[in-house]
């Protein structure tokens, strides 16, 4: 997938990255050549309508892997909200500057949706114009629910025609239902939904003159080219335009009510103990963060996130006063990432003012909350189910170990450690160590972090009473020995 990180603006309750046609198709070619599934979506206020009592859809739209914005009235309210979408990042231009770009890299091109007539011309088309680029199948799939289609034939001929890109062209809600149920097991790198576009290749139907595109009302140009059966549609977008946006205007004033309750903890200022089984200390082997105060434009900088996104991502909003867009913005790329990284996401005791973002918006199952921290680790053991046995690796460090004639005890330490692999706990023996000085526990202490970073366990056993000692005064002993996070 695509390396580049953007920033995500918070609209009407769904992710839009922050990016350029340019950016996003730079991002669709990195994530083809990854070869790693995912999809694009480009919602407009269509979309945002139809998902605000559709939990299922805005899951789906929330969780893209890029979500880009297909709409001139959200890039307007962008202006008010922040933080700005540079432009308008249409599908229906998004898919020629796709079709360039496979030509030159010789991608193989999948169309699934719309009727076989308009597919044969599209092909024909597309094979004039983009000689180079592949059309390497096409399904019309028949009217009906996703679920009624004949999907294990459509799995099969892409399994066999092996695109990199798939293109769905039956309208939101379906190609979105289609493409997250199916973009895995079909291993493509890359499945965009595309709407009309197939009619606009073959002419069927006319998209707006430029002029109107570059003012923004090419919405209002295909409502009155077929008010019909627009007229209601487009009626309904803009109720919810306004009344999401009203709503969001309201929920990020700074008449908002203020809350003063501190944060129960903050992210550990050191390693994590070690763990002995996996549900053993569970709530060590996760981030533990913590928001405070006003989170906004000026100041998002200054929250804590995850050094990684390895291990599951817990965030105390107990003492927020205050969140504005770009706040709920960075609030939301958080979950993304977790979710993208598959590790488990949760708030702890979000106070007032978050809690009135998240059910306005309707966001509970994209922000699952938890009352304490005590209920987020009961959640985790529950979803980890019974804990697997680690393999202990017992390692007897031979003396002297100090700042005095240590280099064989050091080179055992280090291959140790070196050779330890996935799975498995080092347990160092001390047994013939009578003393131990600073550079010893520093040596020690290293060790330990050095296979945190690798997701790996450590422990002493057997400590001397004066190597017992020494551990305790500078603090190591309840981490290395006792495996308790306040050392």
């Amino acid at each position: 997938m695509s390396t580049t990180d953007h920033e995500v603006a918070f609209l009407l309750g769904l992710p839009f990255h922050v990016i350029t046609m340019d950016e996003t198709i730079d991002d669709a070619v990195a994530h083809i050549e990854a070869r790693k599934p995912g999809y694009y979506i480009t919602a407009n206020a269509d979309f945002i309508a139809q998902a605000y009592d559709n939990e299922a859809l805005k899951d789906i739209l929330f969780h893209a892997d890029r979500v880009v914005c297909d709409g001139m009235p959200l890039v307007w309210l962008s202006h008010y909200f922040k933080p700005v979408l540079p432009e308008r990042v249409a599908g229906s231009d998004m898919v020629f500057r796709l079709f360039k770009e496979a030509g030159a890299r010789s991608w193989k091109v999948y169309f699934l949706g719309s009727d076989e007539e308009t597919l044969a011309q599209t092909k024909a088309i597309l094979a004039k114009d983009y000689p180079e680029m592949e059309v390497v199948g096409t399904f019309s799939p028949p009217f009906g629910s996703v679920d009624s289609w004949p999907n294990e034939e459509i799995l099969k001929e892409i399994e066999a025609t092996k695109p990199d890109l798939l293109l769905v062209a039956v309208g939101c809600p379906k190609q979105e239902y289609w493409i997250s149920k199916f973009y895995k097991e079909a291993s493509i790198p890359l499945s965009i939904g595309i709407g009309a576009s197939l009619d606009f290749i073959c002419g069927t139907q006319t998209r707006a003159p430029v002029w109107v595109q570059k003012i923004g009302m090419e919405w209002m140009w295909r409502m009155l080219s077929n008010p019909k059966r627009l007229m209601k549609r487009y009626a309904k977008d803009l109720y919810y335009l306004f009344v999401l946006a009203n709503r969001q205007r309201k929920l990020t004033a700074k008449t908002l009510m203020m809350v003063s309750e501190e944060p129960r903890f903050q992210e550990e200022a050191r390693p994590n103990p070690p763990t002995h089984s996996e549900h053993a200390g569970v709530e060590h082997d996760c981030h533990w963060l913590a928001w405070k105060g006003e989170v906004e434009r000026g100041t998002v900088e200054e929250q804590a996130l995850p050094s990684s996104y390895s291990k599951p991502v817990f965030l105390d909003l107990s003492a927020v006063t205050f969140m504005d867009s770009t706040g709920i913005g960075l609030l939301a790329k958080v979950a993304r990432e977790s979710r993208a990284a598959g590790v488990i996401f949760g708030l702890i005791h979000p106070s007032e003012v978050v809690e009135k973002v998240i059910k306005a918006m309707h966001l509970d199952a994209q922000f699952p909350a938890y009352h304490d921290k005590r209920e987020a680790v009961d959640f985790l053991k529950q979803e980890l189910g019974p804990p697997k046995s680690l393999v202990e690796k017992l390692v007897k460090l031979p003396p002297p170990f100090g700042r005095k004639e240590h280099a064989e005890c050091l080179e055992v330490l280090k291959g140790a450690v070196e050779e330890l692999e996935e799975g498995e706990v080092l347990v160092l023996d001390l047994s013939d160590l009578e003393m131990m000085d600073s550079f010893a526990i520093s040596r020690l202490l290293n060790a330990y972090r050095a296979l945190h970073s690798r997701e790996l366990g450590l422990r002493v056993i057997n400590v001397a009473a004066q190597a017992v000692q020494a551990m305790r005064m500078t603090g190591v002993y309840e981490l290395l020995v006792e495996g308790k996070a306040g050392a």
